[in-house]
């Protein structure tokens, strides 16, 4: 198979589906965001996200020839972006509306020496942590815009 590009977001993933993507080392963009875990897949520990355990991201790391990945409204978080730290050649991360995604998370970040373009809409980086990713690595182009607001309250008559 010779499939380079891959959108699977907002669909209910097993892990085990996660896992076939092994089987695409060839891919260089791919769209997970919005992927929910189907139950029982969301184990706890490190790197543990709704839509990304541990064992997945192991699988994502491996897929070296990835440009673009978006991961966009997933429970992502730091200990996840640094298993995914080794994809050297990814130069556009989509992370919007990503809750988990805050300082540390970015700090993580710095050291993805392919990076371009990074998406933080959503998220609830602070701008002390964007000022600190801007220090260290000024060529990144970031798009960013916050905590979405807080849902509106029930409607009462």
């Amino acid at each position: 198979m010779n499939l380079k590009e891959l959108s699977l977001g907002r669909g209910r993933l097993s892990n085990a589906g996660l896992i076939m993507l092994r089987m695409l080392p060839q891919l260089t963009y791919l769209d997970l965001s919005g992927a929910r875990p189907a139950p029982p897949d969301n184990p706890q520990g490190r790197g543990a996200a709704a839509g990304f355990p541990e064992e997945t991201l192991k699988v994502l790391s491996g897929l070296k020839d990835l440009r673009v990945i978006y991961l966009g409204f997933s429970a992502i978080t730091a200990d996840g972006l640094h298993t995914l730290s080794s994809l050297d050649r990814v130069e556009k991360l989509g992370l919007q509306g990503c809750s988990r995604v805050d300082d540390s998370a970015l700090a993580e970040l710095i050291h993805w020496k392919g990076l371009k373009y990074l998406d933080l809409q959503e998220t609830p980086v602070t701008a002390k942590g964007l000022q600190a990713f801007r220090s260290a690595r000024p060529s990144v182009r970031i798009i960013s815009g916050g905590v979405p607001p807080p849902p509106p309250a029930p409607y009462s008559r």
